[in-house]
């Protein structure tokens, strides 16, 4: 998170004065709350990654409606429907550099040519129409909104829903994971009662619950929540919880300090625990680098800032190790999982260095190449190398350039600005972003939605900082 640099903002006491007076219409501030509402609502339906779209029939009552997660057609109505409501809003930014501007463009056209290439048409349309709108909401967060400052209504939204993927992860920590075994293993023995057993007996339904996916799911005692497992929990609290807690902090200024510290504290400390109790030891690390940039970017006295963040660090890496002693002593499996995935990636992209063997099919190629007894995944747990296999060297530079790119030029931008709700959304982006080096977050719409709207917004705050005025604690 970049320095707080007082003095390099802007100095002009009338031109702050304009970025204040000109707050947002009433129809602004209603679509900021439904589009905060739209990401929440992905937090809780559209958790699972588009490529296993179809493996589940849709719901068919209410109560499938209100427990289960939906199709992806359904949540591509929904961000069609939030777009026609903020196109009115749509104003060209000036000052984002060209090349940033032309990454997403040229990334998101050759998915489609590699579309036209692909070894499984069907599912790379998919996936292709997925990036579609994973590009339309960044397009939305840089042209529809009007700074950082006067979007935290977004939050408001994201809030709700994040509160309800936390209270869902404590409940399962806390029984609810021993309740589902419970249930499903009635379930295996025909113990349900008739109306149930009759629901779950289904075919289609089936399949799903005694797949091998779902087992380990079901029988591991990390949690996931509302998400597709407890990896992409942790992707959301990484992603989110900083921006949100800012968020707080900053918007409810009227309030006291105190009512504002514990109303963080708890988000906090539901953030944390359903990033410990995931089990993603990738995402405790991430969690310990956003700490220790809080602390270097803060107003802490020098001397005392390295003693912290060395303190934090070997604290939280000894938490690490000693709850995860039985993982460290099997090798750490995952690991060489995921080393096993990106050199089969590689060998793809060696064959296929033009067009990939088009979006979303690794698993594809994979499932060729990938010895008997190495496990299976359809997702290289990389983004970035997914995007070499997937779409070949044009889609892997002109995805590395857009987020690669986009990310250090926005911490050169923040750097020079006092938005700390910027800084902090950025924290998240960060956060994200690292993730995406051992996670499939891309291809999420819980997690791609809002993290390629707020990059968006950013870089609209980076270049319009008359939009966005300093926040005070």
């Amino acid at each position: 998170m970049p320095r707080q640099q007082p003095g390099r903002g802007n100095s002009n006491p009338e031109v702050r004065t304009r970025g204040r007076s000109s707050g947002p219409s009433g129809y602004s501030q209603f679509a900021m709350v439904l589009t905060g509402l739209v990401f929440g609502l992905a937090l809780l339906k559209f958790g699972n990654p588009v490529i296993f779209e179809g493996k589940l029939p849709p719901p068919s009552n209410l109560t499938e409606i209100i427990y289960f997660n939906w199709p992806i057609q359904w949540g591509w109505a929904v961000a069609a429907v939030l777009g026609l409501v903020l196109l009115p809003l749509l104003r060209w930014s000036r000052g984002v550099p060209r090349w940033l501007i032309a990454a997403p463009i040229i990334w998101l056209a050759w998915q489609w040519v590699a579309t036209a290439d692909s070894i499984q048409p069907g599912l790379s349309h998919l996936t292709a129409i997925h990036f579609t709108f994973v590009i339309g909401f960044f397009v939305c967060g840089l042209l529809a909104t009007r700074g950082v400052d006067q979007t935290k209504l977004i939050w408001l939204g994201i809030g709700i829903g994040l509160c309800l993927v936390m209270s869902s992860g404590i409940r399962q920590e806390f029984g609810g994971l021993d309740d589902t075994r419970e249930f499903y293993s009635k379930l295996e023995k025909g113990e349900q009662p008739p109306e149930v057993q009759a629901q779950f007996e289904r075919p289609e339904i089936k399949r799903i619950w005694q797949s091998p996916l779902f087992q380990m799911k079901v029988n591991s005692r990390r949690i996931y929540s509302t998400l597709f497992y407890p990896n992409t929990l942790a992707g959301v609290m990484l992603l989110l919880t900083p921006g949100l807690l800012a968020a707080v902090w900053f918007g409810f200024r009227g309030a006291t300090a105190a009512t504002r510290t514990v109303l963080a504290g708890l988000l906090g400390l539901g953030a944390a625990g359903c990033l410990v109790w995931s089990g993603s030891k990738a995402g405790w690390l991430i969690a310990l680098l956003q700490i220790g940039l809080v602390i270097f970017r803060s107003s802490i006295p020098a001397r005392h800032r390295r003693t912290i963040i060395i303190s934090v660090v070997v604290l939280g890496v000894s938490g690490l190790v000693v709850r995860n002693v039985g993982y460290f002593k099997k090798g750490a499996t995952s690991v060489s999982a995921r080393t096993d995935y990106w050199v089969s990636a590689g060998e793809t992209l060696a064959d296929n260095p033009l067009t990939g063997t088009g979006p979303g099919t690794f698993g594809e190629s994979y499932s060729k190449r990938k010895a008997a007894d190495s496990e299976m995944a359809r997702l290289a747990h990389n983004d970035f190398i997914q995007q070499a296999s997937d779409s070949g060297l044009v889609g892997f530079a002109s995805y590395l350039a857009f987020v690669g790119g986009g990310m250090w030029w926005l911490y050169r931008k923040l750097t020079a600005r006092d938005s700390r709700l910027s800084q902090f959304i950025y924290l998240g982006l960060l956060g994200w972003a690292v993730q995406s080096l051992s996670e499939f977050g891309l291809y999420i719409p819980a997690i791609a939605w809002p993290a390629f709207f707020l990059m968006g917004m950013l870089f609209r705050d980076a270049v319009n900082p008359i939009d966005t005025p300093p926040e005070t604690a």
